[in-house]
């Protein structure tokens, strides 16, 4: 499932009755600051890795992976698509444990 939110309060209504397996989040959302969306869903016992998409210069990368154990990956702005890809298919291929039987299975397959 993809699903597109601007806002903490639609990404949290969409995290309540979705499934996903990586969540790619930006640090500034129109209702408030992402990394707070983000230590929610640590909070929440959400086992689904955090990818921050950020042009800000305000907090370093080390920074950023202190303010929720969810967040496992910074990219920097602007941001080539291939990394964007490469970044993405890891985290979710790192960690499995999130995903459905199903997905390990496809998972298996792409490895193979």
């Amino acid at each position: 499932m993809v699903a597109t939110k601007r806002q903490n309060r639609q990404a949290l209504s969409a995290l309540r009755t979705g499934s996903f397996d990586l969540i790619i989040l930006d640090l500034y959302l129109a209702d408030g600051d992402g990394s707070d969306l983000a230590r929610m869903i640590g909070e929440q016992g959400r086992n689904v890795p955090v990818l921050i998409v950020t042009g800000s210069a305000v907090h370093r990368n080390g920074e950023l992976f202190g303010l929720s154990a969810s967040i496992k990956a910074v990219l920097r702005k602007p941001v080539d698509i291939e990394d964007l890809i490469e970044v993405s298919e890891h985290l979710v291929m790192t960690d499995t444990s999130h995903l459905s039987e199903r997905m390990r299975e496809i998972s298996l397959e792409i490895r193979s």
